[in-house]
């Protein structure tokens, strides 16, 4: 699985003015006859390619956290997790499938006060759900 941010094209808006392929610093997009997007990842902050569009063909969709960001975005709604008692559900698929992911992010998450659930279909392995034990 891969879980970066992605690059969306929109073909027919696309004037092959080549703004993307020369701002681009890890060299993810080529313009020649056809346009060809690299599967490598973009830098987590970057959008140059779609900021430079003039025809807004190109954006980046997605985005690349790392358990600390991603602790430090939810931060952001801790007044609203106290007042109402709620707090974050990890949830779209299997959270457990990505588990050393999850379990630094609920730790984070719980040394900040934060309430947690994990939402899920329970398709993944077994030896993913013993690693992970409430409490």
């Amino acid at each position: 699985m891969n879980y970066e941010a992605r690059i969306l094209l929109d073909r027919d808006k696309c004037c092959k003015c080549a703004r993307c392929e020369a701002v681009c610093p890890v060299k993810k997009i080529s313009v020649g006859e056809a346009i060809d997007i690299k599967p490598i990842p973009c830098l987590p902050e970057c959008s140059l390619c779609s900021e430079v569009c003039p025809n807004r063909a190109i954006e980046k969709i997605g985005s690349n956290y790392n358990p600390v960001g991603l602790k430090d975005l939810l931060l952001k709604d801790k007044p609203f997790y106290d007042v109402s008692g709620g707090g974050v559900t990890l949830s779209g698929g299997e959270p457990l499938l990505q588990i050393n992911f999850v379990i630094e992010l609920l730790k984070l998450l719980k040394r900040n006060n934060i309430n947690t659930l994990i939402e899920q279909q329970d398709l993944s392995p077994g030896k993913y759900r013993s690693r992970y034990r409430p409490g």
